[in-house]
């Protein structure tokens, strides 16, 4: 993290379901070995069972390891869930909450994901906190409102990130994830100013410029990356499937250099 004005950029690859841990494995090892630009910071994300596969293809590169998801106790009789403690023991620095996918097919709440963020600050891991509104919101001119509601209540009573952790909030709008149809970038940045000013009002401003970092996600690609992360408020991108292939993500992170 840098100062606001000169942040390091940040690309989070979201491997989804999408690749066996044999695979993940192979696609970590063409990641470690490829040319990346030192301004550009890169998260991967794999699925639970493929994390100590690519923790140890990871552990000697800049390459920084996330998960997709956290559960908001340490321990206990959570079938099926995964604890931030797991995730630390694993390597894993950031971790992923709140996606739209996860609200979406598995009723995830704002209140469940204020819980992983305080979990995940409490242990040491930097959340990855996705926001965004449906197509009827925006059709509605509801956005800024459904946004901003979401960020008061997933970050209630969270103080701010300390001893080496950073909160970052990715602006994903539902309607463009995975549809090849992606939020115009003028849109996208409207509303990362918007995230900011309310990381602001909660946080305060030295805490946000040195500590907070504002992503797009939703269909993101080489052809389209740089038109998002080119002003002061957008800090870089989520990716999803332009992720899962080598070439692929290579070229959207050296788009970013």
């Amino acid at each position: 993290m840098g100062q606001r004005g000169q942040p390091r950029r940040l690309v989070v690859g979201n491997w989804k379901m999408e690749l066996l841990t044999l695979e993940a494995v192979e696609l970590a090892k063409a990641l470690v070995v490829g040319r990346r630009p030192a301004a550009v910071e890169t998260v991967v994300c794999p699925s639970f069972p493929a994390l100590p596969a690519v923790a140890k293809v990871l552990e000697r590169s800049s390459i920084a390891l996330g998960a997709q998801d956290l559960f908001w106790a340490e321990s206990g009789a959570y079938t099926g869930e995964v604890s931030a403690r797991d995730l630390r023991s694993l390597a894993c620095r950031y971790v992923i909450v709140g996606h739209s996918e996860r609200r979406r097919e598995l009723g995830e709440t704002d209140a469940m994901v204020n819980r992983k963020v305080l979990a995940a600050l409490g242990l040491g891991l930097s959340p990855i906190v996705c926001v965004g509104e449906s197509r009827e919101e925006r059709q509605a001119n509801r956005q800024h409102h459904v946004v901003e509601r979401q960020l008061q209540v997933a970050l209630s009573n969270v103080p701010p990130p300390r001893h080496g952790t950073e909160l970052v909030v990715a602006y994903e709008p539902i309607w463009a994830i995975g549809t090849d149809h992606p939020a115009e970038p003028a849109d996208a940045h409207d509303m990362a100013a918007a995230i900011r000013q309310a990381l602001t009002d909660v946080f305060g401003e030295r805490v946000v410029n040195t500590t907070t970092r504002v992503l797009y996600g939703g269909s993101v690609r080489p052809d389209n990356v740089s038109t998002f992360v080119n002003g002061e408020h957008l800090q870089g991108v989520l990716v999803g499937g332009a992720s899962i292939n080598a070439i692929t993500f290579s070229a959207l992170i050296k788009r970013l250099s």
